[in-house]
């Protein structure tokens, strides 16, 4: 198993955002997306944060209350965000997931540049096809 790499079950750019980019719009995002959230990258693909539904739930109830729609990602984004990189093992990926209860990571190439999420149900896909082929 400590052959299967991330870069093998990752999915790829399927959700992002950018720092200047209205709360609103992100969430419409994550509405329209399959997933829960995605990281925020720069103008040269690094991540430099996460947004979730989580981070927006706050500002949105405000927002409905008060009416006020110029909230940036930015304002409510995770900044402290762990990546993974592409070519670690789907074994090292599973150990960090372990220690975290984040459900998704955002997943980087060797110069740091975002290439596309990991979740935990990709790492369990990962590691049951390759007990699967054992037996």
């Amino acid at each position: 198993m400590e052959n299967l790499l991330v870069s093998d079950y990752m999915t790829g750019k399927t959700l992002s955002f950018t720092r200047k980019m209205l709360m609103v719009q992100a969430v419409d995002k994550i509405i329209t997306s399959r997933e829960h959230g995605g990281p925020v990258v720069d103008g040269q693909g690094a991540v430099i944060g996460w947004f979730s539904g989580m981070d927006s739930l706050a500002k949105m109830l405000e927002t409905s209350y008060y009416g006020e729609t110029v909230t940036l990602v930015e304002d409510v984004m995770t900044h402290d965000v762990e990546t993974i990189v592409a070519s670690m093992s789907l074994i090292d990926a599973a150990q960090l997931m372990l220690k975290t209860s984040h459900l998704l990571y955002a997943i980087v190439d060797e110069n740091d540049r975002y290439t596309g999420i990991i979740s935990r149900k990709n790492v369990l896909l990962g590691m049951t096809r390759q007990i699967k082929l054992k037996k």
